[in-house]
């Protein structure tokens, strides 16, 4: 029986994963922050990388394509067109191959090279930061090549990753369901904030002092409630899962900012000259 090839003995899956560690090294210098903390971001955009680089390995040329031509619309220059050529070119190359080529042990390496071109296509895919246009070409092409790289894949290893990836599938889909929860609870208490706002202008045009400070006062509260919602425990997980910690991040931040502006006001009814204002 002929022993099993091990990994440092198979010279072209350790190119493959060569290949992978580069494309890792190209998601982290791309400079983007899925999350905004910058030891998390560099292990996802380094996952990232790796994945796009494994996947492209197994993927069908038509992916690489697909994935490419959107990038190609958006790509601001400089880097971004060498990884157009190189990606068409290893592409267009391997859909031409011969069919015993592209069921070889070669194939894979070559793949690879393609993924770690496209994603330096993806790096450069605009001059002014992560556009939702170029997230939203980003995530189609990836989505492609991982698609086409899954089913390309043994069924031995599907096998094998499919549990966990359902697991983790589960996980992000329950980090983002209480995330919507705090997020459903402190908009309410947005709201409610709002109307003590509209209340307190009200009370200051008519000069009442006193239901003015209450109505700023009830504000606060709603606004602290609305923070202490989006800050709870249970939106700490949503933190490490890009694009709702961004929201996650903004939207505390923001509800600080109004809510000490509003805390300033209060006292500043104290001295401000209702009657001035009064609207007889």
């Amino acid at each position: 029986m002929k022993p099993q090839s091990t990994f440092l003995s198979h010279p072209f899956r350790m190119v493959v994963w060569a290949f992978a560690l580069v494309g890792g090294l190209v998601g982290v210098f791309a400079g983007q922050s899925p999350t905004g903390l910058w030891l998390l971001d560099a292990v996802i955009t380094f996952a990232f990388g790796v994945v796009v680089v494994l996947a492209a390995s197994r993927a069908h040329s038509w992916a690489l394509l697909f994935a490419l031509a959107p990038a190609a619309l958006l790509v601001a220059g400089g880097w971004g067109i060498v990884g157009i050529i190189a990606t068409a070119t290893v592409a267009v190359a391997l859909a031409a191959a011969p069919e015993s080529f592209r069921h070889s042990r070669w194939r894979p390496p070559f793949g690879a090279l393609a993924g770690v071109a496209l994603l330096v296509t993806f790096a450069q895919l605009d001059d002014k930061g992560f556009t939702f246009t170029s997230a939203l070409c980003a995530a189609f092409g990836v989505g492609a090549v991982c698609w086409s790289g899954w089913r390309g894949s043994p069924r031995t290893t599907r096998r094998r990753w499919r549990t966990p990836l359902l697991l983790g599938g589960v996980a992000v889909a329950a980090v983002v369901g209480l995330t919507l929860l705090g997020a459903s609870q402190a908009r309410w208490h947005a709201e409610l904030a709002e109307q003590h706002l509209d209340d307190a202008f009200r009370y200051a045009r008519d000069g009442d002092r006193d239901q003015l400070q209450q109505s700023l006062r009830a504000a606060g509260t709603e606004l602290q409630q609305a923070r202490n919602w989006v800050d709870a425990w249970w939106t700490m997980p949503g933190r490490a899962v890009p694009v709702v910690s961004q929201n996650i991040r903004v939207t505390s931040d923001t509800l600080a900012v109004v809510a000490d502006v509003v805390a300033e006001l209060e006292p500043a009814a104290d001295l401000a000259d209702l009657d001035g204002l009064a609207v007889s």
